[in-house]
């Protein structure tokens, strides 16, 4: 998973792309978008490979959630089980 900072110029509302995200996804993407989250993908990417990678993405925020939470405890010191 890679995480990346996507900056909109204000003037021109237009956003610098790294090399290494259009290496692996092309010039031509397709993005979804709801209030407060999207998902961005190669527009020639099949459907069925977009969803599996998201069902993935979903396994990986769930477990910093999880760890988040974990620290959050002890933090307030709380001990192991």
């Amino acid at each position: 998973m890679v995480e990346f900072k996507l900056t909109i110029n204000k003037k021109q509302h237009t956003v610098y792309i790294n090399k290494n995200i259009i290496d692996a996804f092309g010039y031509e993407l397709g993005a979804q978008l709801n209030a407060t989250s999207g998902v961005i993908y190669p527009l020639d990417a099949n459907k069925n490979d977009i969803i599996r990678s998201l069902d993935k993405l979903t396994e990986i925020v769930s477990s910093f959630k999880q760890v988040a939470a974990r620290l959050e405890a002890l933090a307030r010191g709380e001990t192991t089980k």
